[in-house]
């Protein structure tokens, strides 16, 4: 019976224990988000994309939570209403490749209605085609160390339009001219007129800009003539108005004949430098440049002594609103300069001139195609700041770019995957339209993105069956409407059935949780009514709205004790902001942020994949580190550091390590194949099995070949050389990481003998030998040089000799010499002597 009764009391125990501990998770449960807070359809909808709404008409739970907990506690299906952000294509051609009407962009248009804080993706097709239409502006200098440019451009002028037609068969071609303002202190001018003065015979007076031929179909005659036509001026220093040129060619579209579907190239060709805004104070031009045409029908620029030189903001806005990008051809001199210039324009580069432009064509045709095949999905209509818009770029045979939008090097014919990552605003109602195209080809073809609120037209419950009228006035406690399952209170009640009337007593002790840390009604963050606390939002400080970015913020839980921004923050915002994850300020340990399935963290501060730590082979960290929160860590025994532990100047590379085996054994068999098969070739494209060497060589594709391949087509290659210790020889060999469908290893033929001998005892033996060889080198040089310096001290010392023993030499006094001392006698002491003698 003793036993009995302990049994029973422990049990009692146990049982109290579970019922107080499922009492305290009930109401944890309660709290757990911003759902349970919304007491109407509409704003549960608009509370966050993880709340649905139960309207089942006896459901006594919280009717907004999470999907799982309605159906925990016991929500029908068919009550549950929980909208989906959903996305729907309206506009689709296919990509097409036709020169007259290309489609290089898929899809065209899009609607994506979203719940508020929901995040939505899909991808975004880019095709890159061979005959865009394009218009290249020649802007040259022409000054007259320009001269042998001119010369040959135009004797080159003829290939170069046959070679850009070979790349597009829809080639306009138009020609400008620019030199510097004819004002002091840029030229000399007449002291008295002030008229401007040219420096030679031959020389021009300088202009700023001229338009010579308009942007068309012209024929190399027509375009060689207009060169010779040029006139070369010349000008006090080697600095040029090259900007405000590049505006006028920007700015006059009409003038230019710039076309409104052609891809747009501006070459400016100089030796010089450029004036900025500023320079023009000392010509006493205190006006800012509008940026706007003042080229005359003519050609000329009639501006030049009204406006200072442009800024390069100016410039920038011009070229980026014309979809212009530009070339600079220039000496090897001038490149660090112009680099600096190319980073701060739109859609600029720069490319190194010969001193004679002789490779005008090839600097032309290998900057069109750069730019050609470079992909950047850009703006064109901006969306709502409330929006967030992001990209991931999946480059052909590149990891995921995450982040980014451009894609460099894709082959004509070739498409480039962009997934678009749209982020809403934690509002009830939003709207944005925004426009997406691939850069300067914006005119092509271009995605229309319509964004709007699922939660803005409100819930939709208007199935009689499920949500039947009220027909006899009683639900709600007659102080409501029901709607959708829930009741709608009116402004003097409260409560699930408004029950509860605003101005009534009530016990503020059912308002209070001690076992929770709440000791103050409703956390002194509310107001307490009978059916429990109705949440304010209390005064923030600035960091704290800061922190939320934008995200409003919401006091909730069961009495007021969560909120959500007491969890950590990640990027300046908590959890990192809505496009990371939420704040679960009523978690059971504390408040922690629910992270979405893309980041991880107790900020969400580290993306889930390990796309950022791949390193060019695909590896994660190649290999020689873990991947932590999307950053690579490496191994403190490795020696490679670096973003993705790829660097390292002493380390061979492990490619070249790995492959060692199967390198050496397919050497050792490869005579033998040759031998038995007669019709076998040795390319990079014929594939040699092996059999003795399957095992070492599992995972990769062999090749061997007599010379390495000059432009192997399998993309990133890398140079590796292995040592066999048996026989002291050498074998190279590639390495093609991108090779498709396995990477490929394309041996180079074995030298031994009178080829490559640097192992072993032989690569001592000649470190050795050629030591010691300079060190005799050394040695003979200086004895020869001290016989040398001997013998010829010997002579002239022997020479010296003989003519000191042919000399006549006798001891003479200088008649001119004068002795330092003289005597001198004193009469009185003569006189004192003889008067003693007497």
């Amino acid at each position: 019976l003793l036993l009995n009764r302990g049994m029973w009391s422990w049990l009692g125990v146990v049982c109290l224990s579970h019922a107080l501990s499922s009492s305290l998770a009930s109401v944890l449960e309660d709290s757990f988000n911003v759902c349970t807070q919304s007491t109407t359809c509409d704003s549960c909808i608009a509370a966050g994309p993880l709340c649905a709404w139960c309207g089942a008409p006896d459901y006594t739970y919280h009717r907004c939570n999470l999907d799982s907990s309605h159906s925990t506690h016991g929500c029908p299906g068919q009550y549950v209403y929980n909208p989906q952000s959903e996305r729907t294509i309206l506009g689709d051609l296919p990509l097409s490749i036709s020169e007259s009407e290309a489609v290089n962009l898929q899809p065209q248009e899009v609607r994506v209605s979203m719940r508020p804080g929901d995040t939505v993706r899909f991808n975004v097709t880019v095709f890159v085609s061979k005959n865009y239409p394009v218009d290249l502006y020649y802007l040259v200098d022409n000054t007259f160390s320009m001269k042998d440019d001119f010369e040959n451009l135009a004797l080159l002028s003829g290939k170069l339009i046959e070679n850009m037609t070979s790349q597009t068969s829809n080639f306009f071609l138009g020609l400008g001219a620019f030199n510097d303002k004819p004002m002091t202190p840029w030229i000399f001018t007449h002291f008295e007129t002030g008229e401007p003065i040219a420096l030679c015979d031959t020389c021009a007076i300088p202009n700023v800009f001229r338009n010579y031929i308009s942007i068309a179909n012209i024929t190399q005659q027509q375009f060689r003539e207009q060169l010779y036509n040029i006139q070369f001026s010349a000008t006090i220093d080697d600095t040029e108005a090259i900007i405000e040129a590049m505006s006028q060619v920007a700015a006059c579209q009409q003038l230019i004949g710039w076309r409104e579907n052609a891809k747009r190239l501006l070459l400016v060709s100089t030796e010089a430098i450029t004036h900025f805004s500023g320079d023009g104070m000392f010509s006493g031009l205190f006006t800012p440049h509008d940026g706007e045409c003042h080229t005359t029908e003519a050609g000329g620029y009639s501006a030049w002594d009204k406006m200072d030189f442009p800024s390069l903001e100016t410039v920038f806005y011009k070229l980026k609103q014309s979809r212009i990008q530009t070339i600079f051809a220039i000496p090897q001199n001038r490149k660090p300069y112009f680099d600096e210039l190319a980073k701060v324009l739109p859609s600029s580069m720069v490319a190194v001139m010969a001193n004679d432009s002789k490779n005008v064509i090839e600097v032309v045709v290998d900057s069109f195609t750069r730019f050609a095949k470079h992909v950047q999905l850009t703006f064109v209509d901006q969306p709502d700041d409330r929006l967030s818009v992001s990209f991931n770029a999946f480059c052909p045979g590149h990891p995921v770019k995450v982040g980014e939008s451009s894609c460099e090097n894709v082959d004509f014919g070739s498409t480039a995957t962009f997934e678009v990552v749209i982020t809403a605003p934690a509002e009830r109602s939003f709207y944005s339209r925004f426009k997406l195209a691939q850069e300067s080809l914006e005119h092509w073809a271009s995605l229309t993105v319509h964004v709007d609120s699922i939660a803005q037209e409100g819930c939709q419950c208007d199935d009689p069956i499920l949500y039947p009228a009220d027909t006899t006035g009683l639900a709600c406690s007659s102080n409501g409407q029901r709607v959708c399952g829930g009741c709608v209170c009116d402004n003097a009640y409260s409560g699930d059935q408004c029950q509860c009337a605003l101005n009534s007593p009530v016990n503020t002790t059912a308002c209070q949780a001690p076992q929770l840390g709440v000791t103050l009604p409703c956390n002194d963050r509310g107001r307490c009514y009978c059916d429990g606390c109705k949440c304010v939002i209390p005064a923030l400080t600035p960091a704290i709205v800061a922190s939320l970015g934008s995200t409003p913020p919401r006091v909730f839980g069961q009495f007021c004790q969560c909120d959500n921004w007491s969890c950590r923050k990640s990027a300046g915002l908590v959890c990192g902001g809505p496009q990371r994850g939420l704040c679960n300020g009523c978690a059971l340990n504390g408040p922690a942020c629910e992270c979405l399935p893309e980041w991880t963290g107790k900020a969400c501060e580290c993306p889930s994949s390990n796309d950022t730590c791949l390193s060019a082979s695909g590896e994660i960290c190649n290999g020689e580190g873990e991947c932590v929160c999307g950053v690579c860590r490496c191994h403190p025994t490795s020696s490679y550091r670096g973003p993705t532990c790829e660097q390292c100047t002493n380390c061979p590379s492990k490619h070249c390590t790995n492959n060692r085996e199967c390198v050496i054994c397919a050497h050792e068999h490869i005579e033998e194949i040759l031998e038995s098969d007669d019709t076998l070739e040795l390319n990079s494209t014929t594939f040699v099995y092996i059999e003795e060497c399957e095992e070492v060589c599992r995972g990769v594709n062999v090749t061997i070949v007599d010379e390495p391949s000059d432009d192997p087509d399998d993309g990133q290659r890398e140079q590796c050389m292995v040592e066999d210790d048996e026989d002291d020889c050498s074998y190279v060999f590639y390495y093609f990481p991108l090779a498709e469908p396995f990477p490929r290893i394309e041996i180079v033929r074995k030298y031994c003998g009178g080829g490559l001998l640097i192992g072993g005892f032989w690569f001592f033996f000649i470190i050795a030998a050629i030591i010691i060889g300079v060190l005799l080198i050394g040695i003979t040089i200086l004895v020869v040089w001290k016989i040398f310096i001997t013998i010829n001290d010997r002579r002239e010392f022997a020479a010296f000799q003989a003519s000191w023993k042919m000399g006549d030499f006798s001891a003479n006094e200088n008649p001119l010499f004068v002795g330092p001392t003289k005597t001198f006698r004193n009469p009185s002491h003569e006189n004192q002597t003889r008067l003693r003698l007497r």
